[in-house]
């Protein structure tokens, strides 16, 4: 498992609407908290999973990527990136994803 306090965030407001089982009613939420704060790569993370969770994985990837992009270490967002990219079919940018969350958390 990868670091779980990297995983949780306590700071995100919304975080808790990810664990409702209900992702397609939480992305207007994850959409305006991403417009408010754009630079910051935890509400893009939020929308990245809640749109893959309804099956809008191109927008989860451009979610994704960008919180990447925002934020290299941030281990959450590979994870899920890696996991989009794998259901995409684009298994050597998944594995790309799942190399760097190892090589950064070797043990876990």
């Amino acid at each position: 498992m990868v670091c779980s306090a990297h995983l949780r965030d306590s700071s995100r407001p919304m975080n808790s609407g990810r664990n409702t089982g209900e992702p397609a009613g939480a992305i207007p939420f994850y959409e305006q908290a991403a417009k408010m704060r754009p630079r910051r790569a935890a509400f893009q993370v939020d929308l990245g999973y809640a749109l893959a969770r309804t099956g809008k994985w191109k927008d989860a990837e451009k979610a994704l990527a960008g919180a990447v992009k925002m934020e290299p270490g941030n281990l959450e967002a590979r994870l899920h990136l890696g996991w989009v990219l794998n259901r995409a079919g684009d298994l050597g940018g998944a594995l790309d994803q799942y190399a760097a969350v190892l090589k950064a958390a070797p043990d876990n």
